[in-house]
């Protein structure tokens, strides 16, 4: 059963609990035996008549008063404005309706009819049990509505967290390539410019990712690609990368977007790159995991951090999947490994192989 805007939607609620609560009457308030036959169901008949009547009384109150106080602040209005008008209306009908059986159907029947006090408390338990069942729907219903709310909300709250900790990433990278830019612009000003158009066309997958909480593992490494490169024009021979042919069997797998340019950009930060201590960063698949190792060889002193790296993909993982993000540190490698997601593809980015 359903509830909008105080109506019910209960066919076959009703379909199933008028002819059972008329057939129950007569045997628990009258104590008419089934035995009887002709006169019990004749019995059955009358009691499922009131039922029916009384029902349909009580189901439109119901409705009306849940209107006009939806609230469960108005729990105490609602629940007087529906008991007095329907014990006042039913009962009323009970002694009418009462009247007018003893003096005709005994003439049709004839047959004692029940006494008025066992009828009122008939139609009393009747509609008390007829507004206790739409009550304990109506909190049912209320009950689930509060839980997807509240589902809404965590996922609302979850998805405001993921797209800050993506808005962290945007100047994280912006600030490091601008870096390179300076390093590049005295040695080789033609290279600069080129190192300009790679990084538009860079930065432009990192603004189109930001409505995406997951990515194709083959749309990561295009833009990765593109992203070495501009490593590479900073760093010439001292940096190498190397990825493994077996990433190409899980290149429909996802990961979380930017995960790899992070961590290669954290190599490069945390490491020393020169002609004796070249980095050499590799990328594979090892089980159901993405993983990026790099020779370890950490600088005396690390430049301040920006608020952006593993903590950034770690926080990612957690808010899309329950699987998490694994960090081994020995003395020769540093390696991180991804989990990989299964999920629907994000827009294409094919163009950027060709950056």
């Amino acid at each position: 059963m359903t509830i909008k805007n105080g109506a019910f939607n209960d066919v076959y609620f009703r379909l199933i609990g008028i002819p059972l609560v008329g057939f129950l009457i007569p045997p628990i308030f009258f104590h008419y035996a089934i035995e009887n036959t002709p006169f019990f169901w004749r019995s059955v008949g009358f009691s499922t008549f009131y039922t029916t009547l009384y029902w349909q009384i009580s189901r439109a109150i119901i409705i009306k008063v849940n209107a006009r106080f939806p609230d469960i602040k108005d729990n105490k209005k609602r629940i007087l404005s529906i008991i007095i008008p329907c014990f006042t209306i039913i009962l009323s009908l009970c002694n009418v309706i009462h009247l007018i059986e003893s003096y005709f159907l005994p003439l049709l029947v004839r047959e004692k009819i029940p006494p008025i006090l066992q009828l009122n408390a008939a139609s009393f338990v009747s509609f008390v049990a007829i507004a206790s069942m739409y009550e304990a729907m109506r909190y049912a219903e209320l009950w689930r509505q509060t839980m997807i709310e509240k589902e809404q909300l965590a996922k609302a709250n979850l998805q405001s967290q993921l797209e800050g900790l993506k808005s962290q990433v945007n100047p994280h990278f912006l600030f490091n390539s601008l870096n390179t830019l300076i390093h590049i612009i005295p040695e080789n000003p033609n290279n600069a410019v080129r190192f300009v158009q790679k990084m538009s066309k860079v930065y432009r997958y990192i603004l189109e990712m930001r409505d995406c909480s997951t990515t194709p593992i083959s749309t990561e490494l295009s833009f990765l690609n593109a992203y070495i490169f501009l490593l590479k024009e900073r760093f010439g021979d001292n940096f190498e990368a190397k990825i493994h042919p077996n990433t190409e069997g899980v290149a429909d797998m996802e990961i979380v977007p930017l995960s790899l340019q992070i961590l290669f950009e954290n190599a490069v930060k945390h490491n020393v790159i020169s002609a004796q201590k070249p980095l050499h960063i590799e990328l594979f698949v090892e089980g159901k995991r993405l993983v990026v190792r790099n020779n370890f060889q950490p600088k005396n002193q690390v430049q301040e951090g920006t608020g952006v790296g593993l903590e950034n993909i770690k926080n990612r993982y957690a808010l899309v999947s329950q699987k998490t993000v694994e960090v081994v540190v020995t003395k020769q490698y540093f390696t991180v490994a991804l989990p990989l997601l299964s999920g629907a593809k994000n827009k294409d980015f094919s163009e950027l192989q060709n950056v």
